[in-house]
């Protein structure tokens, strides 16, 4: 009984304690739903602005990037043009002895039947 008696005195304190709670955790909720909607509104708008300045920033790379690689070609065809002058020049030269050795060839053959 005299456990009655105690929560008698305080049953009014419990209920106004838990009353308390309940309004505080409605309020709380509505406020808690308009924070997570402005959170989720401000992560959209940065996903929004990071697609944007990778977009933006899109043109100078690829720009960057083909005249990188315009750059590298010229370089190569330069080079292979700068083999392909000197095989010819090795190429002339070849042809030069092989005449000169025929040339020699036919001398001989004429001189020695």
């Amino acid at each position: 009984m005299a456990i009655l008696e105690f929560l008698k005195d305080y049953i009014g304190e419990a209920i106004a304690l838990f009353l308390g709670g309940l309004i505080n955790f409605i309020f709380n909720k509505r406020k808690e739903k308009a924070t997570v909607t402005t959170t989720e509104i401000e992560n959209g708008s940065n996903v929004v602005k990071m697609y944007k300045d990778a977009l933006d920033d899109l043109p100078p790379r690829y720009e960057k990037k083909f005249n990188d690689l315009n750059e590298l070609f010229d370089q190569k065809e330069r080079i292979l043009k700068e083999e392909i002058d000197f095989l010819k020049k090795e190429r002339d030269l070849w042809k030069k002895k092989f005449n000169d050795l025929r040339r020699e060839y036919i001398k001989y053959k004429q001189e020695h039947p």
